[in-house]
């Protein structure tokens, strides 16, 4: 799906607080990208023009901001809708507060458009910035298939290009399995298994020509290293990968993992996709490469 360096909105309607228009801000104004606005249900009584002043005032701060209307359907069918209408490049949605009884029932609705979209999606939980925090590339560094393959790629030149741009390091993550949970027969001892992913890791640098200011290689599940390990850097961001032909399931980091990991996060996370991350990023390296022409 090519990208027209135009972004959409999920707006809380009716709050107060909207972090992911206030993080949709910063890249509209880094890109020059347009600011698309869906409400997150189908507006009631004045919250119309409540959402048009909303838009009005984006726009007398200089932004080009549009106001989506809200068809048939749930909040993902119009999400759906809007980004095939309007070919958008990234998806910005607040996280939704975990329900832990309803969510063993009902999918969450994050997670079906993390399952659906097809464009890169970024959730948001936090109003801090990322300026000058740790970025968390978070990828496995042993992958089975060309898919993941090409994901830990996307992954990785994404977390090095938005460091540059916030000031940040970029730490590459990945976790291993005990020896004995290894898929890996002719290897069981715990050193070379972690020498494996670091050179995996080491190797995945070299050919993108980046490097990872922070290497963190360990034993352990993935849904309880990454939290952990984001929140004792107190990272901004988190980036990880899901397989979109399969969902959620397909996730780079397994489908019950990944959920797990974005449940327990406490930093904002971008997930990619094997494909249509590529326009987004070529627009961040264009700025990127701008910057450095002015400096």
């Amino acid at each position: 799906m090519p990208f027209n360096n135009r972004l959409l909105v999920v707006i809380r309607c009716g709050k107060d607080e909207q972090p992911a228009l206030e993080r949709g801000k910063l890249i509209a104004q880094r890109l020059g990208a347009t600011l698309h606005l869906l409400p997150d249900h189908k507006p009631r009584g004045d919250q119309d023009g409540w959402l048009q002043g909303m838009v009005d005032e984006l726009s007398d701060q200089g932004f080009n901001a549009e106001l989506e209307d809200w068809g048939e359907g749930d909040l993902i069918a119009n999400v759906l809708q809007t980004l095939k209408k309007q070919r958008c490049g990234l998806l910005l949605k607040y996280r939704d507060r975990r329900h832990p009884v309803t969510d063993a029932f009902v999918t969450p609705r994050d997670w079906k458009l993390l399952r659906y979209a097809p464009c890169p999606v970024l959730m948001i939980k936090q109003n801090e910035s990322w300026q000058g925090r740790p970025l968390i590339a978070a990828v496995d560094a042993d992958p089975e298939d060309g898919d993941h393959r090409l994901l830990n790629e996307q992954i990785v030149r994404m977390a090095s290009q938005i460091a540059d741009l916030s000031g940040g390091l970029m730490h590459l993550v990945s976790a291993f399995p005990a020896p004995m949970q290894s898929a890996d027969a002719h290897s069981q001892l715990l050193a070379q298994i972690q020498h494996r992913y670091q050179q995996n890791c080491l190797e995945l640098c070299h050919r993108l020509q980046c490097q990872a200011d922070v290497l963190e290689v360990a034993e352990g599940p993935p849904e309880t290293l990454i939290p952990a390990y984001s929140s004792s850097n107190n990272a901004g961001l988190v980036i990880m990968g899901t397989v979109a032909r399969r969902g959620v399931r397909g996730a780079l980091l397994g489908g019950n993992t990944a959920e797990a990991i974005l449940s327990q996060l406490k930093a904002d996370v971008l997930t990619l996709k094997p494909k249509g991350s590529d326009e987004i990023l070529d627009l961040l390296l264009h700025q990127g490469e701008t910057q450095l022409a002015e400096e």
